[in-house]
């Protein structure tokens, strides 16, 4: 590689920093299963959004077209219309120009430039070449003006070829000091002419001693030696006068003194042959600038004094104007492109700069006049004009800025121009014929209709499309968004960018969780630099693997990865546990002629047993060894113990003699895959070899160009991302989780597999960081996705419901949100089918009630005076197969999701048996503003019916998943009865539950109620279903339900915020003991309700993590 040489490159970065901190295991909430749950009024505490967390966004791509403004010619499309197409410049200004017409303009006209790094200076020289300079009839070879007060200059002659030196200056004493806020202008003035001199061409001349001028004056200190201290005091002067003396220019002598305050007036500098077209670009009147170099411009210099500060006009006529601004603006080789094709791209751009710098009427005004001293100026905010040439120094050779190819088209096209046709409203006017280097696909429109713009395609524009990565953290500092959650393009609010095509000028559109911004493209593009102020926008978000990553390259790899801000940087924030990072510049594979640590070398500095490592080598390798190269990277990386390699093959673009450089370079790279099962090569040969990217990426066939470094680095990430797949839930993507045949442990220690003859799973959905307010819904993956919901969550939080979710033939459920989350899935246990009991009937759920559409029930909210009757037995459903099933008379229980939204107030909604009397408990708690869901087990009557009470105003959605039969049910119900409650002393110490001593609770024997009369709690039973409440809790934390089996296991029922009351129901599994126990990740109070058991046809387990996606456990999303 040929980049300049830099140190390697190793970098290790926890990649998880945006990451949340959390206290749980996970943290695994589940919600009511019974009807006898703790009614709570008032609305509980929400868990609070995290810091970060998967499908965060962390860069924003840009997507852009051209170089400029858009508006108007493009330049690369006029080579590309001219070189490609065979367009004459005629065409091209039609085409770019539409609405307008050729006109002319009269011979000799003159325009006058303000050339603008002259401005605020204190002596303006000026030297000669040829004939001398002229001043009020005085003759020298080399002048300069000296302004003493506002407008008044003293002129100096010289007889040699030299730039007025520091003797010009004039400093102050010091005494009395200079300090911020002077009021001595003149002083100031003389100060900060000095400064310019010999500290910084950008310091202004304007007489005020602000904190600019003290800033610099004390970087000038700094650098002499001096007190620090923003003074100029006595030492100072005398420190500067000797500098001055020590660089005194060569025998100027007082020639006269002009006053300009009278009248429109400017002193001038003239040469006899000034208007001379014909004379050498050398032999023009020369300028000194402040570094005491010289640009020749045709015509005359003038001087004079604004307000603002000095200013310097060159006074020149329009053609030789031209000649000066062609090569600046665009390349004169492109006039002999094509078999001198281009030279018609170089007359349309003549006749557009010609007609733009004169339609230019800048507001440059002598002070208190409406005359101009100039109307236009010399940098890209006008039109770029570098005069007729340049030397490094007065006495040094002249190096034209003029060309003869451009000076061609000059004359060519001599005084044409666009103007306005009859009828229009500025008719006859000349045209402000805008352009820009580039326009992409499209033109921006404007005061020119919008056109295609196929020229602009011509293969060497290197901006006809763009991409750029900018990094989710910048955005939020800049703009004080906090964590960034949209961003988009939306129509300009101004209405002087509506009028613009397509993606041109349109606002940029930036929200996050503090705020939001919206700004114009165009303020955006000069923010960071952008090629121009049409593009989109699209957002990377965070893809979480779980898995730690290497990365071993050379200077390819470097320009994308080098520092933590680079592209592939923000690209993978977040997506490994760590990375480890080494490039550098000319690195081999193995070591050679190369410096620094080879591949070799750096692959036995890699953290041990990193999961994946992408080499991205060759380039600087000789294709004789490089099979060897191959097997001694792979050796070195495998004794690291690194589980995969991803090494990125060539971009076959340079040549040989014998041909291609590193075609047989690429094949010995996909033959090795077959000798190291960890080896895949990545093909960025094949990624990038489109004619867009050959022509716009690569730099010299090897190393990248701005847009090049962010294809590669996009490119990159999402190869990883295959390699090491995000489990981040997003639509339409679902998670398939297979539950038959996975091995579990009971609460006797011993292991179980789940039979083929399973039909239910209990299981604990908990989502995790929701992107935005959704719903989480679980079915058997062969049936269809039905419109139901298990949980519903708000952006940002941690909800979980309990879920009894049908298998289906294959073993398998899914699972699907509506928006992108993490979701944590733990197995509680299952329904077996070929139990001795009445089984579980497992059906694909179904919605039998929605009160927002009149579905089952009126169309208005549930009120607390009308509680709604469900008719379960006779109720028509599917099973996970297919087949038709109806609820039996003498159903015993039913297995429902219900759903509060819109609630009214804070509330609760009640289901019991109808024909009992309903107790103050709760199914669901639910607050206004928020929806909520539970999965219950509610016991029905004899009639086959269940009753559902609201205790406010509320919206309910039911969706039905089974139901247990009449015969010897599966699921028996009580009634619910309180059986802890330590605030109390209720069937535990009257203490608050501690981590070290969990609460261990006799379920088996505990003599409860159902339907008034007395039942024990047989022998048999396989777990109990209780609501666990956490009451007073001293901090977050969180709670454990288990069957006692050991220490508590990797799992969690609750989530909780310090002082919060929160209640959820469990499917607890039950000890070998007969007991469950309950652990308080901080103290708490516990308060257990029981409603039933589960007893033969349930197989309770130690809850068992099947999937969590934050960490890559569990399967990925398809």
């Amino acid at each position: 590689m040929t980049s300049p040489t830099r140190s390697a490159i190793l970098q290790f970065r926890d990649m998880r920093t945006r990451k949340r901190s959390r206290l749980v295991a996970a943290a695994t909430v589940s919600m009511a299963m019974t009807a006898g749950a703790l009614a709570v009024d008032g609305p509980g505490s929400l868990v609070p959004a995290a810091e970060a967390a998967s499908n965060d966004i962390i860069a924003v791509v840009l997507e852009g077209t051209g170089n400029g403004h858009g508006r108007g010619l493009s330049q690369w499309g006029a080579y590309g219309y001219a070189v490609d197409e065979g367009w004459e410049w005629q065409q091209i200004l039609g085409h770019y120009y539409g609405g307008t017409e050729v006109g002319t303009v009269a011979d000799g006209q003159r325009i006058r430039v303000r050339l603008t790094d002259a401005d605020g200076a204190g002596a303006v020289g000026v030297v000669s070449y040829g004939s001398p300079i002229e001043w009020n009839d005085e003759t020298s070879v080399a002048m300069y003006a000296q302004e003493t007060s506002p407008g008044v200059f003293d002129v100096y002659g010289s007889d040699n070829r030299s730039c007025p030196g520091a003797s010009t200056l004039i400093v102050p004493s010091g005494d009395p000091e200079i300090a911020t806020g002077s009021e001595d202008e003149a002083a100031v003035s003389q100060l900060q002419a000095f400064l310019r001199a010999y500290q910084s061409t950008s310091v202004v001349v304007d007489g005020d001693f602000g904190n600019q001028t003290r800033g610099y004056l004390l970087d000038w200190q700094s650098a002499q030696g001096l007190s620090l201290d923003g003074i100029w005091n006595p030492e100072d002067a005398e420190e500067a006068t000797a500098i001055i003396e020590a660089d005194s220019g060569d025998g100027f002598t007082l020639l006269g003194t002009e006053t300009t305050t009278s009248g429109d007036r400017a002193l001038s500098f003239t040469i006899a042959d000034g208007d001379d077209s014909s004379i050498d670009p050398g032999a023009a009147i020369g300028l000194c600038s402040s570094n005491r170099t010289l640009t020749h411009y045709r015509g005359s210099i003038d001087v004079l004094s604004t307000s603002s500060g000095n200013r310097v006009v060159n006074d020149v006529e329009v053609e030789d104007y031209l000649r000066g601004v062609l090569p600046k603006e665009i390349s004169a080789q492109w006039a002999e492109a094509g078999d001198g094709a281009g030279a018609n791209a170089v007359r349309a751009q003549a006749v557009a700069a010609r007609s733009y710098g004169l339609q230019q009427l800048r507001d440059y005004f002598y002070d208190g006049s409406s005359t101009r001293y100039a109307s236009t100026c010399d940098t890209t905010a006008c039109q770029v004009y570098g005069g007729a040439a340049r030397r490094s120094t007065a006495t040094g050779s002249a190096n034209a800025v003029e060309h003869p190819l451009t000076d061609a088209a000059a004359s060519a096209t001599a005084g044409v121009v666009r103007r306005w046709p009859s009828g229009h409203p500025k008719a006859g006017e000349l045209v402000s014929t805008e352009f820009s280097a580039s326009n992409g696909p499209r033109t921006a429109g404007g005061e020119f209709p919008p056109v295609d713009d196929i020229g602009d395609d011509t293969e060497p524009n290197p901006n006809h499309r763009w991409t750029r990565v900018i990094d989710a953290d910048t955005l939020e500092a800049r703009y004080g968004l906090g964590q960034l959650t949209s961003v988009a393009m939306t129509e300009a609010a101004d209405s002087q960018y509506q009028v613009y095509d397509g993606i041109w000028f349109n606002d940029l559109v930036l929200t996050g969780r503090s705020g939001s911004e919206r700004m114009q493209a165009w303020d955006f593009r000069r923010s960071f630099d952008l090629p121009s102020p049409g593009f989109t926008v699209r957002v990377i978000r965070e893809n979480t693997t779980g898995r730690s990553f290497g990365l071993i390259g050379d200077s390819v790899a470097e320009s994308i990865a080098a520092g933590g801000t680079s592209e592939f940087d923000r690209l993978i924030d977040g997506t490994f546990t760590s990375a480890t990072i080494s490039t550098r510049v000319n690195r081999c594979t193995v070591r050679q002629s190369c410096p620094g640590t080879s591949g070799v070398e750096q692959a036995a500095l890699l953290p041990q047993g990193l999961d994946l490592v992408v080499v991205e080598l060759g380039y600087n390798d000789s294709a004789d060894t490089f099979a060897a190269d191959i097997d001694a990277m792979m050796a070195a990386l495998t004794d690291r113990g690194v589980r995969r390699v991803a090494w990125v093959n060539m971009a076959d673009i340079r040549t040989t003699a014998s041909g291609s450089r590193f075609g047989a370079m690429n094949d010995r790279l996909d033959a090795a895959q077959a000798d190291w099962p960890i080896l895949e090569v990545l093909d960025w040969n094949a990624a990038s070899s489109g004619s867009e990217a050959r022509a716009r990426w690569f730099d010299d066939g090897v190393h990248l160009t701005t847009t090049g470094q962010a294809r590669f680095a996009l490119w990159l990430r999402a190869e990883l991302v295959e390699l090491a797949p995000s489990h981040y839930l997003l639509p339409p993507k679902r998670i398939r989780i297979p539950v038959v045949g996975q091995t579990h442990t009971t609460p006797t220690g011993a292991e179980v597999r789940v039979p083929s003859s399973a039909s239910a799973v209990a299981v604990n959905i908990t989502t995790v960081d929701p992107a935005a307010p959704g719903f989480v819904t679980v079915w058997p993956c062969e049936t269809d996705r039905k419109e139901t919901s298990n949980l519903n969550n708000m952006g940002g939080d941690i909800v979980a419901n309990n879920v009894i979710a049908p298998i289906d033939g294959a073993g398998e459920i899914c699972l699907y949100s509506n928006v992108g989350t993490d979701l944590v899935v733990d197995v509680a246990g299952w329904f077996d089918r070929d139990a001795a009991g009445d089984a579980l009937v497992s059906v694909t759920p179904q919605r039998i009630v929605d009160t927002r559409k009149g579905l089952g029930a009126t169309a208005s909210p549930l009120r607390p005076g009308t509680p709604l009757v469900l008719d379960i037995a006779g109720m028509n459903a599917q099973t996970a197969g297919g087949t038709a099933v109806v609820a039996p008379e003498g159903v015993s229980s039913v297995v429902l999701n219900i759903t509060s939204t819109n609630a009214a107030a804070a509330g609760y909604f009640t289901a019991w048996p109808c024909e009992l009397d309903r107790e103050e408990t709760s199914s669901l708690n639910y607050v206004p503003g928020r929806t909520s869901a539970n999965g219950i087990v509610a016991p029905v009557d004899i009639n086959g019916q269940v009753c559902v009470h609201s205790h406010a105003p509320s919206d309910v959605v039911i969706d039905v998943q089974g139901w247990f039969g009449p015969a010897d049910p599966v699921f028996a119900a009580t009634d619910p009865t309180r059986i802890v409650d330590t605030r109390e002393g209720l069937g535990a110490p009257l203490q608050r539950v501690i981590p070290s001593a969990p609460l261990e609770i006799p379920v088996r024997g505990l003599a409860l109620s159902a339907a008034g009369a007395e039942v024990l709690v047989p022998a048999d039973a396989q777990a109990a279903i209780v609501n666990v409440i956490a009451v007073d809790t001293t901090g977050d934390g969180y709670v454990t339900v288990w069957p006692c089996d050991g220490d508590p296991p990797l799992a969690s029922n609750i989530n909780y915020l310090s002082n919060e009351i929160i209640a959820n129901g469990v499917v607890a599994p039950i000890g070998a003991d007969g007991s469950i126990c309950i652990y308080s990740h901080v103290p708490s109070d516990i308060v257990v309700d029981i409603g039933g058991w589960l007893s033969d046809g349930f197989v309770g387990v130690t809850p068992l993590r099947a999937l969590d996606t934050r960490f890559g456990i569990g399967p990925a999303p398809e």
